[in-house]
């Protein structure tokens, strides 16, 4: 009997485990999904729903490591101290990169972005006072190196960058406009240089730190299999020896049972044969 409690007391444990594993299981895939939304849509709230269901994760990962402690599964501590710690990683990774796009902006009006385009519109704005068709084939070629960059940030774009800038400088220098025209436009397009260069040196960060987050995530992937896969075999295992230790008590309860029917058969026949012993020498003796 008490091995019958000792097997199930562990499938017991084994099945509350599993409960908080599948919990913190769903909460980190909810987190993924928060991670994504905010890299497609820039929108704050992912941010602060990704911050809402790291502190439920967190609460579970220190419930697993409780019950781990106090069960019969302390071998798998190991893990949870790996998972909790790969945690802690990615949360770190994630902050990170929120900041990262906090200063790309959020739209096209905020952050890096937004002095990008600013810096733009200034040049276009100056070079519409002037009809020179060099200079606006000039400024729609670095624009659209800029555009290119923004949405597939190629590497490649620096140099056809840099190339379209030199043209489109010695475009300004060739005009007939005033020295003062010349020199404002000149102003202008090494202020946009500068916010381009700024937001390339940061997007590169950005795309570094999304490289981080998923690395730092891929390592707690191995470390929840291993504890999950444990949970499964420790509860067979547990429930089987349970089964076969009810089997083998039943088994045993069964065998005193005929024991004590056969028992009690011999001392009903003993005791009957000493009744009818005297009985029957008495009636032979009348």
């Amino acid at each position: 009997m008490q091995s019958l409690a000792r097997y199930q007391k562990i499938a017991d444990e084994a099945d509350a485990i599993n409960t908080v594993m599948e919990k913190l299981a769903f909460e980190l895939l909810q987190l993924r999904d928060a991670e994504k939304d905010f890299l497609i849509r820039d929108d704050e709230k992912y941010v602060k729903l990704h911050e809402e269901l790291s502190k439920l994760a967190t609460e579970n990962l220190d419930l697993l490591k409780q019950k781990l402690g106090a069960g019969q599964l302390v071998e798998l501590l190991k893990s949870a101290d790996s998972i909790r710690a790969g945690f802690e990683e990615y949360t770190k990774h994630f902050a990170a990169l929120v900041d990262a796009n906090r200063k790309l902006g959020l739209n096209q009006d905020s952050g890096l972005e937004g002095s990008l385009r600013d810096s733009a519109q200034a040049i276009e704005t100056i070079i519409e006072k002037f009809d020179e068709m060099r200079l606006t084939a000039g400024m729609l070629a670095m624009r659209r190196y800029e555009k290119d960059f923004l949405l597939h940030h190629d590497a490649s774009n620096l140099a056809d960058m840099k190339k379209a800038t030199e043209i489109f400088t010695e475009a300004v220098r060739g005009t007939r406009i005033t020295t003062a025209a010349k020199e404002d436009i000149l102003r202008t397009v090494a202020a946009y240089q500068r916010d381009f260069l700024a937001y390339v040196e940061v997007k590169q960060d950005e795309l570094r730190k999304q490289d981080n987050l998923s690395a730092s995530y891929a390592k707690i992937e191995p470390e929840i299999e291993t504890i999950q896969q444990a949970f499964k075999r420790a509860n067979a295992e547990a429930r089987s020896m349970a089964e076969t230790s009810r089997a083998n008590t039943a088994l045993q309860m069964q065998l005193a049972l005929v024991a004590a029917i056969f028992v009690s058969g011999i001392v009903a026949f003993f005791l009957a044969h000493s009744i009818t012993q005297p009985l029957t020498s008495m009636t032979e003796s009348m």
